[in-house]
């Protein structure tokens, strides 16, 4: 029993030393013709490939938390009462260029309007947005949109109109300094035509054709 065990300690010491013989003249080899210099870089890269491994992705440049450019709103609001203010002052003159209401609602525009609006119903307002864009409404310092309740047509008709107008200037076919001049704001009635008739139905200086019984099963 003791001599097989002295022949496994043998068997092991021989082994160690035949590894030992083996690797560590490797071993010292590289370690004396790498230079530091190199082995330091090597580690760095080997960091850099684990970094590159494990690390999140960053986001797409459109998603980039520093936008190229910057988001400018195809349309604002404007509230009913400073609409109602902006009817009495410009309405009643037919060739004032301040303000222009424009009315896209379709067969429920029948009962009463804004004083003056345009009716373009939205139904058929994309194939007449580019005759807007290049004349009757041109001139207006402020084109406001409303619909029934300024929640989809209006609004839908607003962002039409304010891109087309964008690209006739960008294109050239509307004078840039044509309409750097006017500086034309596009808005949309808060509340659409059925909140501003609320308050204001009774006013015949900012509505009309006004018939109550039409509004009976609308609101």
């Amino acid at each position: 029993m003791a001599a097989v065990s002295r022949t496994r300690r043998t068997s092991s010491l021989l082994s160690y030393r035949f590894c030992t013989s083996l690797f560590c003249p490797l071993a010292r080899s590289y370690s004396q013709t790498t230079p530091d210099s190199e082995i330091q870089q090597a580690r760095i890269e080997r960091l850099k490939a684990l970094r590159r491994k494990f690390s999140i992705p960053p986001p797409p440049s459109h998603l980039s938390a520093t936008p190229r450019m910057s988001y400018q709103p195809l349309y604002k609001y404007i509230d009913r009462d400073s609409l109602a203010d902006q009817v009495r002052k410009h309405g009643s003159d037919p060739s004032q260029r301040q303000v222009a209401i424009v009315d896209v609602r379709d067969d429920d525009f029948e009962g009463g309007n804004i004083f003056n609006a345009q009716n373009h119903p939205s139904s058929t307002f994309p194939d007449k947005v580019q005759d807007l864009v290049y004349g009757p409404l041109k001139d207006y310092k402020q084109v406001i949109f409303h619909c029934h309740l300024s929640q989809q047509r209006g609004p839908k008709a607003a962002g039409q109109y304010a891109q087309a107008r964008q690209a006739a200037i960008d294109s050239g076919k509307l004078p840039k300094e044509e309409a750097d001049k006017q500086q034309q704001e596009v808005l949309v009635l808060r509340g659409g035509f059925s909140e501003f008739q609320d308050k204001y139905k009774k006013d015949a200086a900012v509505v009309e054709k006004y018939d109550a019984s039409a509004w009976e099963f609308r609101n």
